[in-house]
């Protein structure tokens, strides 16, 4: 065995296992590809600032959570390697303290999947802290929900670190595909070249977006699309598909500050695409923008921003628009291409 290297074979029955080191930062192996773990709650303690952990045995856990990171500790890097699994009725991997606390921690490491991970009834993949690391994922992420409303990925706190997803992230039986519980920082990044899906939403923001978004792959929502639930700050860019199958397909419910451009297709049942008060920010379009049942394009109040079409924007719905602004318009509206209603 090579210096500095713990292999833990995972064999049942194992109630409890918990990784105890007294040195400095290590990695850890934890499983071989043989053994399969049923009945059996992980839970990773007393860890060092800095320790690796690597994934690469079956995990199967019929009650609690798969697996539980608990307390969080500086640097900490997580892998779930290709060809594993892990599978609960609860939360699939859990880091962070599974109660509220005033002050949470902060999970500044790093998380990564190439395997699988399945909750059948609750979240995939759930930070229960404030982000400021980096999450990966190539691998495939899936919730359930049969409870409170779940995720195949969610981030309880601030987040300010970088999301990338190269797999397939989706969340069923009304389940979101990803949440960001809170603001999403000035310096966060989400990037998807894969596939989101949600039994409601794609993708959901519960305050603020005041980072950078990217969408090259695809973000479907059996409701919405990608759903902002307070102000765009940031920017974001959309050169793939988004679709919300019963609501919008992408909504900022409060102001548009920063800029979104679109090049890929963003359609919605309702509009295709929403901002539920103001824009003072960018809008530029040189895909196709389809609002099946309303508007194509709809601001809720104010229009002092820019706005430039190139591509197509479309408002199928009887008696609705293809770009419609409810109130005031006093911004600059340059259309190079097609926009029409019904």
């Amino acid at each position: 065995m090579p210096p500095g290297r713990i292999i833990l074979a995972l064999l049942p029955p194992i109630l409890l296992l918990t990784l105890t080191i007294d040195a400095s930062a290590q990695t850890f192996v934890v499983g071989d590809r043989a053994a399969t773990v049923t009945n059996a709650n992980i839970r990773a303690g007393g860890l060092m600032a800095g320790d690796s952990i690597s994934f690469q045995g079956n995990v199967s856990v019929a009650a609690g959570a798969g697996v539980t990171i608990d307390p969080i500790l500086s640097g900490l890097s997580f892998s779930v390697e290709a060809g594993s699994s892990i599978s609960s009725q609860a939360i699939g991997f859990a880091v962070g303290p599974l109660v509220l606390l005033p002050a949470p921690p902060v999970f500044d490491g790093s998380f990564s999947n190439q395997g699988t991970i399945t909750s059948s009834d609750a979240d995939g993949v759930a930070f229960l802290s404030e982000f400021t690391g980096s999450f990966f994922n190539s691998g495939q992420i899936s919730a359930g929900n049969s409870g409170p409303p779940s995720a195949g990925v969610i981030f309880l706190g601030n987040f300010d670190g970088r999301f990338e997803n190269t797999g397939t992230i989706e969340g069923l039986s009304g389940a979101d595909g990803v949440v960001f519980g809170f603001d999403f920082g000035s310096s966060a990044i989400f990037l998807n070249s894969g596939v989101i899906t949600g039994t409601f939403d794609g993708v959901y923001v519960e305050n603020d977006f005041n980072g950078s978004g990217q969408n090259t792959g695809t973000i479907i929502g059996e409701v919405g699309g990608v759903f902002i639930d307070d102000d765009l700050n940031g920017s974001f860019e959309n050169a793939g598909t988004i679709i919300g199958r019963n609501e919008d397909g992408f909504a900022v419910f409060e102001e548009l500050n920063g800029s979104v451009t679109n090049s890929g297709l963003i359609q919605g049942d309702l509009d295709g695409v929403f901002v539920g008060t103001d824009l003072t920010g960018s809008f530029e379009n040189t895909g196709t923008i389809l609002g099946l049942t309303e508007d194509g394009f709809e601001v809720g109040r104010d229009f002092t921003g820019t706005f430039i079409n190139r591509g197509t924007i479309e408002g199928r719905g009887a008696g609705e628009e293809g770009f419609e602004v409810l109130r005031n318009f006093s911004g600059t509206a340059i259309n190079y291409g097609t926009i029409q209603g019904a």
